[in-house]
């Protein structure tokens, strides 16, 4: 038996050592669900905020290099028109080779953002895979809380046989000495 304050009445009152011990236990898992529920939400806020922040950054300059590539474009066109008729082959061998370079710009730029897809992508696969060991750890946590538990058990209900033991032990010696002395 256990004795027991309560915080509110101050009354004491007794349980027995089951009804303790489970209160102990949803006490101390509701705590440690609480703490690993916080973690993880923290960690998936860092990581959603990263990820956010990777495709705007990307949006931004894919969009400013399109608007730059755009405004070339438009200014070689412009070229052009402007210039006088005998020097319309060399600008057009010019303009050719700005659009060669855009196009190799464009693909640099699409190979860029090939590779931060693919980091977003890895990014979303460990955040997944730390789910999932988060819940492994979960699982591996409560199972050593439960052995905890029944190990203490184990050992209170061994402390009480060694008790009960001694005692029977000291009767018996007691009762064998009233015997004599009684002959």
């Amino acid at each position: 038996m256990r004795s027991i304050i309560c915080p509110h009445c101050k009354k004491e009152f007794s349980m027995e050592k089951n009804d303790y011990e489970e209160i102990v236990k949803q006490l101390y898992g509701k705590e440690l669900e609480e703490r690993i529920t916080q973690k993880e939400n923290e960690f998936l806020k860092d990581k959603n905020y990263e990820i956010e922040n990777l495709k705007q950054k990307q949006k931004s300059e894919n969009a400013e290099k399109e608007k730059d590539f755009n405004l070339q474009i438009e200014k070689l066109k412009s070229k052009i028109e402007t210039l006088e008729e005998t020097k319309k082959n060399e600008i057009e061998k010019e303009i050719k080779n700005k659009e060669l370079q855009l196009k190799d710009s464009i693909e640099e730029e699409k190979r860029k953002n090939r590779e931060q897809e693919n980091k977003i992508n890895n990014l979303q696969e460990e955040i997944s895979r730390l789910k999932e060991e988060k819940t492994k750890k979960i699982e591996e946590l409560t199972e050593k809380y439960e052995e905890r538990l029944e190990i203490s058990k184990e050992e209170k209900i061994n402390e009480i046989n060694i008790a009960e033991a001694r005692i029977r032990e000291t009767l018996n010696q007691t009762i064998s000495s009233k015997n004599i002395e009684i002959q």
